[in-house]
């Protein structure tokens, strides 16, 4: 049996996941809920859990909290976010941080539960990156339905293009980033933190260590060359990060790449 744990402080969310499919008769066993994400933890320390459903908003500890906590304790377990629609930008730093899926609030049915958790079992050990983006894409796409271009949306798209362009710069600044668009270091970081919910510095760190990940899935580079190539001068200091995000070292993550 695939043991699963539900974290909703929505009992009826809760009542729903449950009641919605025949998880024993599908290999699936629910071993616990919570009601919010320092609960979960606590529970998780008594049971295997091997996917976990969560909300995002939630009181005493939130999702993102949660999902931090999780990967960095048990990197094994797969998450799947539990979204509202106006949840885009915590949904999309889930997924950064580590999140295997996601699933609409308003719109999953017994099917579409069974679907997902059928891909889940299908993917990789590392996880499909490229069906990760295309996740990030699809959201991408259903929150611009909701919000017309405008001049922030603009300065948006610089600020991506130009981290994507420049993240390999060890010396990479916010102020460099900044002038780079022709605004205030104080506007620049609220558009970012508004869009993904990250400072700039996390935002930088957690582009860095995707396109970090991706080098160490599809070459057979050295971890200090991989450090060099997305920005990190000080190959412990980018090992740190990754495995505070990743919640693995990129030589466990890569095989043994050292």
């Amino acid at each position: 049996m695939i043991h699963v744990m539900l974290v909703d402080d929505n009992q009826l969310i809760l009542r729903g996941l449950e009641r919605i499919l025949d998880w024993e008769a599908n290999g699936y066993l629910i071993v616990g809920k919570a009601i919010n994400g320092k609960q979960a933890l606590e529970k998780m320390e008594k049971v295997r859990v091997d996917i976990l459903f969560t909300d995002i908003r939630m009181p005493v500890m939130d999702g993102i909290e949660l999902i931090c906590a999780v990967k960095e304790r048990y990197p094994k377990v797969r998450v799947i976010v539990l979204s509202a629609y106006d949840d885009f930008k915590y949904v999309r730093t889930a997924f950064w941080l580590g999140a295997n899926d996601y699933l609409l609030k308003q719109e999953y049915d017994a099917e579409t539960l069974l679907c997902l958790l059928d891909r889940l079992k299908q993917d990789r050990r590392h996880g499909d990156t490229a069906r990760k983006d295309a996740e990030i894409e699809k959201l991408v796409l259903r929150n611009q339905e909701k919000q017309p271009e405008d001049a922030q949306s603009k300065y948006l798209i610089r600020f991506k293009k130009c981290i994507e362009k420049h993240y390999s710069e060890n010396n990479l600044r916010a102020e460099d980033v900044a002038e780079y668009l022709g605004i205030s270091v104080g506007w620049m970081g609220k558009l970012i933190y508004q869009e993904t919910a990250l400072h700039f510095a996390d935002y930088l760190n957690y582009y860095r260590i995707l396109r970090a990940k991706e080098l160490l899935e599809s070459t057979n580079l050295k971890v200090y060359e991989i450090a060099e190539r997305v920005g990190y001068n000080n190959v412990e200091h980018f090992t740190r990060v990754f495995k505070k995000l990743v919640g693995m070292s990129p030589s466990v993550y890569g095989g043994s790449t050292s």
